[in-house]
């Protein structure tokens, strides 16, 4: 049998030599020694005796023996030979009572080689096997800004706390997301842990590439991270394979994107959404079976300014439609509460949710792969969910043209800014608001500081730096407090000057209108996925600036004509012209005349952290999305 074994192996070796050959690839195994002339190595670690995966073994420390195996580590060599007799002996020993006794070999940029121990890989590779017991040295790189010294580097980090190297993935601070995702974020793996983990990882592997996982871009571990952001983890011990594999199938758009760099399409302008004209024409007729739409809040109406924006849009909303909608609303829903509040929902058939909070995303994603013909929207920027859509808007449009007001009135040259949380858009917002500030005040300084941070009064500090205007986090409300627009301090009284609104009822009426007009596609491709944001500024008639009579009438003029201008696609923000959408969502430094840091999570409050891992601009804090 070990012969047949051999003859079997050997045909799998030079089939991956004519395919090396054919595609101008190097048919044989790679050398350790050669690629290290190409690294600076700054020093040695012995790992002593760990478990090596077998599919992280590439090729041996030295040149010798190297001919004998194909890329593929399977014999090249004539089957009537002394290595032949050797690795037949070997496959016998193997079937009989298993591999025990260890190799030699040395670990690079978590890349195994062996120094003695070939045949025994060659073995275990043909009979595939998850690993192989090895003593191991460590050769450590120089440190380097490239993605690959990236990604080790995070993958040491790792390694010190679990123990793990059988998990890879494709981009930096994947492995800190898995730890956040995990909860285990500084914890030093047990034992057991590592054998429940390795458990759960090996068996969710087996099932995904039983569905053609291996087909995706990426790693198995970008698809793995994927589906604990959805999943928890002890539901791949418990149950069948085929239950496994139904729930990896609901949720295979988020594994196929997830080691897509850029998997977000951005909707940035409505033009044929429009609700007027064309559209008012062609309204669902009377026979149409009315969409059940369910808006989500975390928090209630009376208690929250941007609950009551949201109320007062759905309420537009169901208006405008005129009984071609049923819209409900359920308040006070904690992500933990979502769940069975859409199971409730879905009993009575409704068809759209909207979820209003940042907070909810990934209780929606859940959700979303729970229910496939449920329309799901999260009010977010830049989720990368081919499942679900979110929306948002360019509020960074609008606070440029406060800025512009703030560098207008301010006698001092010093504008205070109050931020709410360190996440997608915000720099920008912060940004655009200070580069309208020098515009009208090139002395003007903005001084930043976080409401999310653990560090006391922000307005007051803001006050003790002399600062004569002040924004806050513009949210138009039905009781208005200081933190929302910009004020004029004056003498210890603060006099409102402006601030910025939102109609979500327009919004929320041209997505349903997307919807009856069948422009929705349902589900992803299931091949190549993309997430749809919808991501609308000025032009879109949802957003604008809400001014009151102090602001001088000269500078009225010049934000009118600014305001045109952004409308039209002339204004550039940061100083690029050709900064892309992405790049100001994602921006993640201050300007120069803004006085202030982008906080690290650890600074958060506990409810910030949540948000921060969700939508966090810095990848360290996100959980599993970077």
């Amino acid at each position: 049998m070990s012969v047949i074994d051999y003859r079997e192996a050997r045909e799998l070796g030079r089939k991956e030599y004519r395919a090396c050959v054919s595609s101008g690839r190097n048919p044989y195994l790679l050398v350790l020694d050669t690629i290290l002339l190409f690294f600076e190595t700054v020093g040695e670690e012995d790992l002593g005796l760990v478990d090596i995966p077998i599919d992280r073994i590439v090729g041996t420390k030295t040149n010798g023996r190297t001919n004998a195996f194909a890329a593929n580590f399977m014999p090249l060599l004539d089957e009537i030979c002394e290595f032949a007799g050797k690795w037949a002996s070997l496959a016998d020993a193997h079937l009989e009572e298993g591999i025990h006794e260890p190799i030699i070999a040395y670990e690079f940029m978590n890349k195994f080689f062996v120094s003695e121990g070939n045949k025994r890989v060659s073995v275990m590779k043909y009979f595939n096997a998850a690993a192989i017991p090895g003593r191991v040295k460590r050769i450590i790189p120089k440190q380097q800004s490239t993605e690959k010294s990236r990604i080790y580097f995070d993958f040491l980090d790792f390694y010190k706390l679990t123990g793990v190297n059988f998990i890879w993935f494709s981009r930096p601070g994947k492995f800190k997301a898995l730890l956040n995702i995990m909860n285990e974020e500084s914890h030093v793996w047990t034992t057991e842990e590592r054998t429940d983990f390795s458990s759960a990882y090996y068996r969710f592997r087996k099932n995904f590439k039983a569905l053609g996982g291996d087909r995706l871009p990426g790693t198995t571990g970008d698809a793995f991270l994927a589906y604990l952001t959805i999943y928890d983890i002890e539901g791949i011990h418990s149950g069948s394979d085929a239950a496994l594999r139904e729930r990896i199938e609901k949720s295979w758009s988020e594994l196929a994107v997830s080691s897509i760099p850029e998997p977000i399409e951005l909707d940035l302008d409505p033009s044929g959404k429009n609700t007027q004209g064309f559209f008012s024409k062609i309204l669902p007729s009377k026979k149409s079976e009315a969409l059940k739409v369910l808006y989500v809040y975390e928090n209630s109406p009376e208690a929250s300014a941007w609950t009551y924006a949201h109320e007062e849009g759905r309420k537009k909303t169901e208006e405008y439609f005129n009984g071609k909608i049923s819209s409900r609303f359920a308040v006070n829903v904690s992500p933990e509460r979502f769940e069975s509040v859409i199971r409730e929902e879905m009993d009575i058939g409704a068809n759209v949710v909207l979820a209003a909070s940042s907070e909810l995303l990934p209780a929606c994603l859940k959700a979303a792969a729970e229910y496939p013909d449920v329309k799901f929207l999260n009010c977010s920027v830049y989720s990368p969910h081919p499942t679900i859509r979110s929306y948002s808007g360019r509020t960074y449009e609008v606070k440029f043209l406060e800025g512009i007001i703030a560098g207008a009135m301010t006698r001092t040259h010093i504008i205070g800014y109050i931020a709410n949380y360190p996440i997608y858009g915000e720099p920008a917002a912060i940004n655009a608001f200070a580069k309208g500030a020098a515009m009208t005040d090139p002395y003007a300084q903005v001084i930043l500081q976080w409401r999310s941070c653990n560090n006391g009064n922000a307005m007051n500090k803001i006050i003790s730096c002399g600062a004569d205007m002040i924004a806050g986090s513009d949210m138009t409300a039905h009781d208005p407090q200081i933190s929302h627009g910009l004020y004029k301090i004056d003498n210890g009284t603060y006099k409102r000057i402006c601030g910025w609104k939102i109609d979500w009822g327009e919004f929320y009426i041209r997505i349903i209108r997307e919807i009856f007009d069948r422009a929705w596609k349902s589900r992803p491709d299931r091949e190549n996925p993309k997430a749809v944001n919808y991501w609308w500024g000025l032009s879109a008639n949802i957003f604008d600036i809400d001014y009151t009579q102090e602001i001088p009438p000269d500078t009225l003029r010049l934000i009118s004509i600014l305001r045109d201008d952004i409308i039209s696609g002339r204004v550039a923000f940061f100083d690029k012209e050709d900064l892309s959408p992405e790049s100001i969502i994602k921006m993640d430094a201050l300007a120069e005349n803004v006085t202030g840091t982008i906080p690290d999570i650890s600074e958060l409050t506990a409810d910030a952290q949540k948000l921060a891992k969700v939508q966090g601009i810095r990848p360290e804090m996100r959980e599993g999305k970077a």
